[in-house]
C-alpha cells in the first residue's frame, strides 16, 4: 500500500500566492485570449479618456461626474465583469489538475 501524501504548500497558501497566481493568469489571458484583450484594451481607453474616473477608481478620490462619464463608469463594470467571468474560468481550468492530484493525496479520489 503506498504512502499517502498531503500537499502542506497548497493548505498553507496564502491570500498574496493567490493573488499572484490569478494575476498572472490574467497576463497571459491579455495575450492569449482575443476577447479578454479587446475587453481590456476598450477598458483602459475609457479610463485614460476620464480624469474624473481615473481619480475614483485609482485614488479613492470622490468626483463629481458628467452623464458621458457616469456612461463609461456603466460600460467600465461590465466589462470588468465580463473579464471576472473569463479570469474565474480560467483560474478553475487551470486549478484543475492540481485539485485532483490533492484530492487524490488525501484519499478522496
Amino acid at each position: 500500500m503506498s504512502e499517502r501524501m498531503v500537499y502542506p504548500e497548497w493548505l498553507e497558501i496564502s491570500e498574496d500566492a493567490l493573488a499572484e497566481e490569478i494575476s498572472g493568469i490574467e497576463a497571459e489571458l491579455r495575450e492569449g485570449s482575443e476577447e479578454y484583450g479587446r475587453l481590456y484594451e476598450e477598458k483602459h481607453r475609457l479610463l485614460e479618456a476620464s480624469p474624473a474616473l481615473r481619480s475614483i477608481l485609482d485614488a479613492d478620490e470622490p468626483q463629481a461626474l458628467t452623464k458621458d462619464e457616469a456612461g463609461s463608469l456603466i460600460r467600465m463594470i461590465a466589462l470588468d465583469h465580463r473579464m471576472r467571468e473569463i479570469t474565474d474560468r480560467a483560474v478553475f481550468v487551470y486549478g484543475r489538475k492540481n485539485a485532483y492530484r490533492f484530492m487524490r493525496s488525501i484519499g478522496m479520489v
